[in-house]
């Protein structure tokens, strides 16, 4: 069923954060709006100092990049847990899974891995990874990462060591796995192209 969501100005992440509720993050108005998902009303607002882009949810967190600034780890109603300082001018994609942080820097084509208390375990780069945006987790920590400049999405072992390509689509941006029917759902970067794909891994 199709909902229209009112007033939205540009949004950017998107991450269901439990108790049938859905955040939405706008980079140019730094807030982050709260929706229930039955009808979609807005529930609550969270101001955010600085641009807030991608955002991610584990833990009972919510993980928000703050582009220029910090990765922000808040509660469901915008209360700061902590804050990790970032100075980086890409600071846009991140990603939360149990104990680890992951920050993609799509300028070097680099991913980032960091322990919970902000000291970082590896750093993923290849040639032919280019263009690191979203990521997303397997149930075993693995990483999924979506090149955008190099037309694949990769998964990159959970010690970073290692990786493999495990599709070829133009220019994916926004990807995401179910990891109990091993489908990955992957969107293009201009929105024209949502594909699933099951895994054979």
């Amino acid at each position: 069923m199709k909902q229209i969501v009112p007033q939205m100005d540009a949004p950017f992440g998107l991450a269901y954060i439990g108790y049938d509720e859905i955040a939405i993050s706008f980079p140019k108005t730094e807030i982050i709006l709260i929706f229930g998902t039955q009808h979609y009303t807005k529930r609550r607002e969270i101001e955010v100092i600085g641009q807030c882009w991608r955002i991610d949810f584990a833990n009972n967190m919510l993980l928000v990049a703050i582009r220029f600034k910090e990765i922000l780890f808040l509660d469901r109603f915008g209360n700061i847990i902590k804050r990790v300082s970032m100075s980086q001018n890409n600071l846009t994609y991140v990603h939360l899974f149990m104990d680890r942080y992951y920050r993609a820097e799509f300028a070097d084509s680099s991913v980032h891995c960091y322990s919970s208390n902000g000291k970082k375990i590896w750093c993923f780069s290849e040639a032919d990874a280019l263009g690191t945006r979203t990521m997303c987790s397997d149930s075993d920590g693995n990483l999924f990462v979506a090149c955008q400049d190099s037309n694949r999405v990769i998964l990159i072992s959970k010690d970073g060591i290692s990786s493999k390509v495990v599709v070829e689509t133009s220019k994916p941006k926004a990807i995401w796995v179910d990891s109990k029917s091993s489908v990955l759902f992957v969107c293009s970067l201009n929105g024209d192209n949502l594909s699933t794909y099951r895994l054979h891994l």
